[in-house]
């Protein structure tokens, strides 16, 4: 199909030859995308929403939000995406949850992003997992106090010795 055509090819595994262009093979349940260079999947779902939700149709996706201050990040967080972390989280309603990463806390060890987690929560009917900041038990136990978060993700304070994963989970065990 020519770029000056009012038809065009949909779903076609054949085709599938321009960044930016998917196909989703529903009988094998495989999804191929041409990204664009230096595109990784977090900025392909900002770039082309409905590749999740399509997806999201057969198989269970978590979308990563990594932010800026408020502002999603792409291609390994060096670029602004022009998109607000508020308005991203309207773009996935079948979305099975979010990962929502403070970019600026992230491995830090500077504490969780909890107001801003908050918001996330209060403006989305779907699962919140927090990402990024975690230093202490002292924030996993503020992390599980907010209504409605689904998870948290830490790493670098359990690689640091900073608490074990047994220490966390009696921490997060006793609030449940």
């Amino acid at each position: 199909v020519s770029p000056n055509s009012k038809f065009y090819v949909e779903n076609v595994f054949e085709e599938l030859d321009s960044p930016g262009e998917w196909f989703f093979d529903g009988e094998s349940r495989t999804l191929f995308y041409h990204p664009a260079e230096g595109e990784d999947m977090g900025s392909a779902a900002v770039a082309e929403p409905e590749l999740v939700n399509t997806v999201a149709d057969v198989i269970d996706v978590a979308v990563g939000l990594d932010h800026r201050a408020g502002r999603v990040a792409v291609h390994g967080w060096t670029e602004d995406s022009g998109v607000s972390l508020d308005d991203a989280l309207t773009w996935f309603p079948r979305a099975a949850a979010f990962v929502i990463t403070d970019i600026a806390r992230d491995g830090m060890l500077s504490g969780p992003d909890i107001d801003g987690l908050a918001h996330a929560i209060a403006h989305t009917s779907v699962p919140v997992i927090a990402s990024g900041g975690v230093a202490s038990l002292d924030d996993l136990s503020a992390l599980a106090a907010l209504s409605g978060l689904a998870g948290i993700i830490t790493g670098r304070a359990i690689y640091e010795g900073r608490f074990t994963v047994t220490d966390a989970l009696a921490v997060l065990g006793s609030q449940s």
